[in-house]
């Protein structure tokens, strides 16, 4: 008897594409993608997510469990969990109310990465026009509520956002996203309405990031934007138009850049070098999952690390911070790869800023994610995609996604000629 494959087992998985269904799914994650701004908590994202997406998007993570299960990427994700739901058990104060919290949360952020791995597999072009959309609104957003609050205060004085981020620097990573899609979209663009459109926005999010003082999301979005271009066009000149738009942005208001140097590093240093030296009780396997930081510095009380990989490495140790490593390591080395063969670096531009904004923010990526949603999960999803549309394998060499005219009529003339020589030959 022949044995039953997946799609036997489990039919209709493979083929899920109810049009009626998938038009909703793309509705409520386009409002989900877009929730930073519409919703007043993060907690009312997580509650949205949870009665709209979770149920309709299971058979679109069976989908993508198939798809990777393959994929050298999406089993270093997949040990990355398990292991931080181990490390829950050692730690300190273990509590099973937290720990259900963090379950339930790592949970939501299979199932999205699993609905975003379904919609940019087989609706890839309804994905970029709601981010499309998304950036486009988002950046009108940015505009008035950079008009209305400096209307009436000084231009250094740091930018407020209200919305369901927790600080300004959520909303610059967030927006920094959003920025490096609006490049890449205003090169690959057609239409030249928007190839003026998207770098405008591109230009406003770019300001919004530079007022919101937020330093080092400024710093990482200026590289990936100048990176990115400099890799799609190919021209070293064309470097030029986003070295200018940050040149012009920094010249026209240069009392922020005063602000940027008179605030200094803050508290960080003294909270890393406290968090260091709690690392070295526990360097192995870390404090566990459902543990938190309490580090008093100067008679204040921090519970962030303000550094993502300081972070991980308290909380998993070495074991936990390896495994978050190599997923860096190997979506950045693979989307670089992508790049080269496809000529699209939009994911490795994306990989370049979440490195950078890590090393100052965004601190635990599966408790309670706010800004990693798009910050982090959203570029190894779209990974994923292309490492599975792509077998798990890249070139090296740059060629292009599809053969050119040219190259098709010369094996076309080349077969023909060695159809005549056989021909005569017998």
């Amino acid at each position: 008897m022949k044995p039953m494959t997946r799609t036997e087992i489990l039919p209709g998985i493979a083929n899920y594409r109810p049009r009626w269904l998938i038009g909703y799914v793309v509705l409520a994650y386009g409002i989900f993608l877009a929730g930073f701004l519409l919703f007043p908590d993060y907690n009312d994202q997580y509650r949205y997510f949870k009665w709209f997406l979770f149920v309709p998007g299971l058979p679109m993570l069976l989908v993508a469990l198939q798809d990777t299960r393959h994929l050298l990427l999406s089993k270093l994700i997949s040990a990355y969990f398990i292991y931080f739901w181990i490390a829950a058990i050692w730690s300190a104060d273990f509590d099973w109310y937290a720990y259900g919290q963090k379950l339930t949360t790592s949970i939501m952020i299979i199932s999205f990465m699993g609905i975003t791995y379904y919609l940019f597999s087989r609706h890839e072009k309804v994905c970029f026009y709601l981010i499309s959309t998304i950036i486009i609104g988002s950046s009108v957003y940015a505009a008035y509520e950079l008009i209305l609050y400096y209307s009436n205060r000084e231009i250094n004085v740091r930018l407020y956002m209200p919305g369901a981020l927790t600080n300004i620097n959520e909303f610059s990573n967030v927006y920094g996203v959003l920025a490096i899609f609006s490049c890449y979209f205003a090169y690959t663009c057609k239409l030249r309405s928007f190839k003026v459109l998207f770098p405008l926005a591109c230009l406003v999010v770019l300001m919004f990031v530079y007022f919101a003082q937020s330093r080092m999301a400024f710093f990482s979005l200026s590289l990936a934007l100048i990176v990115l271009v400099m890799l799609q066009a190919k021209r070293i000149v064309y470097v030029l138009i986003p070295l200018t738009l940050i040149v012009l942005v920094i010249l026209a208001f240069p009392q922020t850049v005063e602000s940027y140097w008179n605030r200094g590093l803050g508290l960080r240093p003294a909270i890393w070098a406290e968090l260091l030296r709690e690392i070295y009780q526990n360097p192995l396997f870390g404090h566990g999952l459902t543990a938190k930081p309490v580090l008093d510095i100067k008679s204040h009380i921090f519970e962030t690390a303000h550094n993502t990989y300081l972070h991980t490495l308290w909380q998993g140790g070495i074991v936990g911070f390896g495994f978050f490593i190599a997923i860096l390591g190997l979506a950045t080395y693979k989307a670089w790869q992508l790049g080269r063969a496809t000529g699209n670096f939009l994911i490795f531009a994306l990989l370049l800023f979440t490195i950078g904004v890590m090393f100052t923010g965004v601190d635990r990526l599966i408790d309670r994610p706010r800004d990693q949603w798009h910050l982090f999960w959203l570029p190894l999803a779209m990974l994923l995609v292309e490492l599975a549309r792509h077998g798990g394998g890249l070139s090296h060499t740059t060629h292009p996604s599809r053969p050119d005219a040219r190259s098709c009529n010369r094996e076309r003339i080349l077969s023909a000629t060695k159809e005549d020589s056989s021909g005569k030959e017998s």
